[in-house]
């Protein structure tokens, strides 16, 4: 489903799509009104939601359809997770919401319903039409996209960027970014594969996560500072690697998460009043020669965030529908 279209009713959904399970989800609010607010919700249900076929939907108590996408990808690091959006939480409300999955087709909404801005890459066209494009320096770059994924590769000179991205956002904490990639070393040296550009300050200065062969970094750039690598840390990767920035008061959080390795904390801080932030992810070559890089992106999108965020509490399951074959 996309944006703008007609909501179907409870009703119509229960109908043409058989949910076979639901769990009664118990939202807490904090301090202050919530609005488009994406809640995570972890549900150990691998088993119950095929990878293929990750519908999933929510109601509120006045049977009101909630837009709800499967987190396929956080499986894999333990936390499997169903984001819903809801239109507006009351200070200090409680608000029950009824999710429905289990359903035998494919996913009834894109990221973009349920983030501020967000693709899981299952769709080419809407990739294509919904991020903007920058390229730097003239790489020969092929973008294709296999098993809902996205694939940048090509042949980077020096000084070569090619980036998706969406508008700058104006600055203000109670923001969280959250990337899937696969991170890649074919060559050497000062390589950004994958890169992800975060903000900016009003000196201006550039602040961007990158990682280089064996490292992931935190570094700034400005004209004039040049490039200062504010934090460094050794690391390994397998395949996967997920990211998560969080939007504070002072700066960015970032949260790095691989298949082998717990998660690694790395704070920026701003030296002065922060002003810009992105959704920015791509490939960058500073290494001084030629590279030819290669990098997949899973998903990334952007969301509200409050800290301590709403809680959330999961009822036990309840079977709805009863396929024949299960009888």
């Amino acid at each position: 489903m996309t944006c703008g279209e007609h909501m179907p009713t409870l009703a119509q959904l229960t109908v043409t799509l058989k949910p076979r399970y639901r769990r009664r989800i118990t939202v807490t609010g904090v301090g202050t009104s919530l609005t488009d607010y994406t809640i995570p919700v972890t549900l150990d249900i691998r088993d119950k939601i095929p990878i293929k076929c990750p519908g999933a939907f929510a109601v509120d108590e006045a049977g009101n359809v909630l837009p709800a996408v499967v987190d396929k990808f956080s499986w894999m690091f333990g936390t499997p997770t169903i984001w819903i959006k809801i239109p507006s939480l009351p200070a200090n409300a409680v608000k029950t919401l009824y999710l429905y999955y289990g359903i035998m087709k494919p996913r009834l909404f894109r990221y973009s319903d349920v983030f501020l801005y967000g693709d899981d890459f299952q769709d080419p066209d809407f990739t294509l039409a919904y991020w903007s494009l920058s390229v730097g320096g003239s790489p020969t770059v092929t973008r294709s996209f296999i098993g809902s994924t996205l694939r940048i590769s090509g042949t980077f000179p020096n000084n070569a960027t090619y980036y998706m991205y969406k508008p700058s956002i104006s600055y203000s904490p109670g923001k969280h970014v959250q990337y899937v990639a696969r991170a890649t070393y074919a060559g050497s040296g000062n390589l950004h594969s994958p890169r992800f550009n975060l903000g900016w300050d009003t000196y201006p200065r550039v602040i961007y996560l990158m990682f280089v062969p064996g490292y992931w970094k935190v570094e700034t750039w400005s004209s004039a500072e040049g490039a200062i690598g504010r934090h460094s840390v050794t690391g390994y990767f397998r395949e996967y690697v997920l990211i998560d920035v969080y939007v504070t008061p002072s700066g960015f959080r970032h949260l790095i998460r691989t298949l082998d390795r717990a998660v690694t904390i790395m704070d920026y801080t701003f030296s002065t009043t922060p002003n810009t932030t992105e959704l920015n992810f791509g490939i960058a070559n500073y290494s001084g020669t030629t590279q030819t890089v290669d990098a997949v992106f899973y998903h990334a999108f952007m969301r509200h965030y409050v800290s301590p965020e709403p809680s959330v509490s999961v009822g036990p399951e309840e079977e709805v529908y009863r396929y024949p074959d299960t009888l």
